[in-house]
């Protein structure tokens, strides 16, 4: 007998409840701070102002520019994809339009992962993944910004669904394309809107590929992986292109080699200096000879020659990250639980128009006493939702690991997409983390749907399960369809 009870429409139970989630708290921020609903720049977030400019700009004058007057120099920093969707909806709406169908990318995103969940292991799982991701705060507040990496998870959740549908349907060609080409188009939006999400296509081949040639089709599973690769990577190319004629720099984003440098290594630096993040990033200017965060960063208002700089930046990441590995490290792993933490409070703080006195992160890791009495001291609505954010996310890590250890002990008895669910929360924990975008909640994102499917196997079986023991429907006997 199981504590969990599955409602008879599910995907409308989840759907309803993270909107409902999300409805409270922006109702909540609309009355307690209605300028933050009605003006995206009170948001504070410098990319997400860049995004709705660029959009409106782009529409309006159709000039891909951040600039609000001429000359619009172009600018290559941010894909097209969420620029168009936020320029629009506030041209439209405003803010409020932005917030609201961020609400909604995040309810359907809900959806997703159960059916996730559910073609992976049980419906009870995917029921489960999907009631916790509407419960997380990340999300919650992060559909409070004009920032692009809520349309980012809902496209990577969309792309990775479809690919599972293929993998459940390969004895029905027909669904088996149309779901490849669905993933496709999906996969190619994806990358546009974050090129975080270039390498995620290719986990999906993979399985794609193992699929068909485990039931010997071989030429029809090199067409169709031939055709999914070009539909996910021919966009991308042409941004590509575009950003080399508008630019003179051949490459999706300038960021790849600017996180690297300005973010872990100046960590890094910090942590073995004992500085300040701002010092850190001139000892690593100064020792490297490189340019600014700030120019490479700000290339259409700052001006020279943008390839120069970032491959002047490029030739020092390896350096930096070398330079001081310990500490390089501990700047990786403390990240998630910066971003987790303080990250999530001062959003939150912001949007509700409370104060937030960080009590000091390092500090905190320290086990500083004062550090905890000084946490205390802020709202109790804000102690709250940090507090359950960590015990969340601290709890969706540990069950997602032991799954993990399950599936190495016993591979044979998970079905091939719960290794792909494996693969993609892997590569959102590890990828993440070398390009040091887990210093902040944003690059924290995507890793948590992917981690929560896994988690919630484990604990709907061992947790909500009265029986703790396996059931026969969680784990698929090798040599049927979808299975390794």
């Amino acid at each position: 007998m199981s504590f969990l009870f599955i409602p008879k429409h599910p995907r409308v139970a989840v759907f309803v409840v993270c909107m409902a989630i999300n409805l409270v708290v922006q109702i909540t921020v609309l009355v307690r701070n209605p300028e933050y609903m009605k003006d995206y720049a009170v948001a504070g977030a410098k990319d997400g102002k860049g995004y709705v400019r660029i959009g409106e700009n782009l529409l309006l004058r159709g000039e891909y520019s951040r600039h609000t007057e001429p000359p619009y120099t172009p600018n290559m920093h941010r894909p097209p994809v969420f620029p168009v969707i936020a320029g629009s909806l506030n041209l439209v709406f405003g803010a409020f339009g932005i917030y609201l169908t961020q609400a909604i990318f995040h309810s359907l995103s809900c959806v997703l992962l159960f059916d996730i969940g559910s073609s992976c292991f049980t419906p009870r799982t995917g029921f489960l993944a999907a009631l916790l991701f509407a419960l997380n705060f990340i999300f919650v507040f992060a559909n409070l910004r004009p920032l692009s990496e809520v349309t980012f998870t809902l496209l990577a959740l969309g792309g990775v669904r479809y690919v599972l549908v293929s993998l459940d349907s390969s004895g029905d060609d027909r669904r088996l394309s149309a779901s490849l080409l669905i993933a496709a188009i999906l996969f190619a939006l994806c990358i546009l809107t974050r090129p975080a999400g270039l390498y995620l296509p290719l986990l999906c081949i993979a399985a794609v590929a193992v699929n068909g040639i485990s039931r010997r089709k071989y030429f029809a599973t090199a067409v169709q992986v031939t055709l999914f690769a070009l539909v996910v990577y021919l966009p991308a190319y042409a941004w590509t292109w575009r950003n080399h004629r508008a630019t003179g720099l051949a490459k999706l984003t300038s960021t790849d080699v600017g996180m690297p440098v300005y973010y872990l290594g100046a960590a890094a630096y910090q942590i073995h200096h004992g500085v300040d993040r701002e010092e850190a990033l001139q000892m690593i200017q100064n020792e490297f000879q490189i340019p600014s965060n700030h120019e490479l960063h700000n290339h259409d208002f700052v001006g020279g020659n943008l390839s120069e700089k970032y491959f002047s930046v490029k030739q020092a990441v390896r350096p930096v990250l070398k330079k001081y590995p310990i500490a390089t490290i501990q700047a990786g792993t403390t990240g998630i639980l910066r971003a987790v933490g303080s990250h999530t409070a001062a959003n939150s703080a912001l949007a509700l128009a409370m104060e937030w006195n960080p009590p000091g992160f390092g500090r905190l890791v320290k086990g500083d006493q004062q550090a905890f009495r000084d946490v205390f001291k802020n709202s109790l609505a804000l102690v709250g939702i940090v507090v359950w954010q960590l015990m969340l996310s601290g709890m969706t890590l540990a069950f997602a690991a032991l799954t993990a250890l399950l599936m190495l002990r016993h591979p044979m008895r998970y079905r091939l997409s719960a290794w792909l669910v494996l693969l993609a929360a892997g590569h959102f924990l590890v990828m993440p983390a070398l390009s040091a975008f887990v210093a902040s909640s944003r690059a924290a994102v995507p890793l948590w749907p992917f981690a929560l499917v896994l988690a919630a196997d484990t604990m709907s079986r061992f947790v909500f399960d009265r029986r703790h023991h396996e059931d026969p429907d969680v784990l698929e006997s090798p040599g049927t369809p979808n299975s390794v």
